[in-house]
């Protein structure tokens, strides 16, 4: 399904490759929270009293709080397999400019 970030908190196990503690995922996690439009009713996250997962991106939700959504990445060999894997957090400007963008095109947020 690919919920990657905004399911850390469900994936201690992954933990050893992002140079983390179960603690941190969780507050990444919850950041998503702050983010999103709602929570996903399919994928629960049980160490979080089975609260939905974080979905649906804001755009004006990360540009006013400048929380950009996290990514986990696996890094596939050109043999197969994988070589490497960690995290990745999206850059605020591409957030700006979509931002700029649907005010341009509809007159409002």
């Amino acid at each position: 399904v690919g919920l990657g970030g905004f399911a850390q908190a469900a994936a201690f196990a992954l933990q050893a490759y992002q140079g983390g503690s179960p603690q941190a995922m969780i507050e990444q996690n919850m950041a998503m929270y702050e983010i999103v439009t709602g929570e996903n009713t399919d994928f629960k996250i049980p160490y979080l009293a089975y609260r939905g997962t974080p979905t649906g991106i804001d755009i004006f939700k990360v540009f006013a709080t400048g929380i950009t959504p996290v990514m986990d990445i696996g890094i596939a060999g050109r043999n197969g397999g994988q070589i490497g894997a960690g995290l990745v957090k999206a850059n605020i400007a591409c957030f700006a400019a979509a931002c700029e963008a649907y005010r341009k095109t509809y007159g409002a947020d």
